[in-house]
């Protein structure tokens, strides 16, 4: 069973996003890493995301996107969060308006968990009441635990 929690901590949930598109959301939520993490190399992890971006989106649906890649940049899968205030537009071709972020990055050793998290968290955040709870909370603990709950 994959807990969330293992993967995500209050500091890389952005209750605000600035962005106006996807390259400058998948950036800001970079920044949150590299502040979390000042190791990592943020140009090389923002264009791995931007790279799988480009070869396909990550629009689910339901106003969620999750940018993700695996990389050999990190050694643990890594999940930031941000909510975006005032809707993100032309995310994909549907241009649908994007209202929540979930960026994932891990290690390109880690393929099953890599899926299995991805699964967890579309599963997880597509769920209308926990969605509306998210995106309506300024509250990085109350997402947390929205978000890592195994319920």
């Amino acid at each position: 069973m994959i807990l969330l929690s293992d993967y995500l901590n209050s500091s890389l949930i952005k209750t605000s996003l600035c962005a106006t598109d996807k390259i400058s959301a998948i950036d800001e939520l970079i920044s949150l890493i590299i502040t979390n993490n000042p190791a990592y190399d943020r140009a090389s992890l923002l264009n791995s995301v931007i790279d799988r971006e480009l070869s396909h989106h990550t629009y689910i649906g339901h106003h969620i996107a999750i940018p993700h890649t695996k990389t050999a940049l990190v050694e643990k899968i890594i999940i930031a969060i941000g909510i975006a205030k005032n809707p993100i537009n032309k995310w994909s071709e549907e241009n649908q308006h994007i209202k929540l972020v979930v960026l994932v990055l891990s290690p390109i050793t880690e393929i099953t968990k890599h899926i299995q998290t991805l699964a967890t968290l579309a599963k997880k955040i597509s769920d209308e009441k926990i969605f509306n709870a998210i995106i309506e909370s300024n509250d990085v603990a109350d997402i947390f635990k929205l978000v890592s709950s195994t319920d």
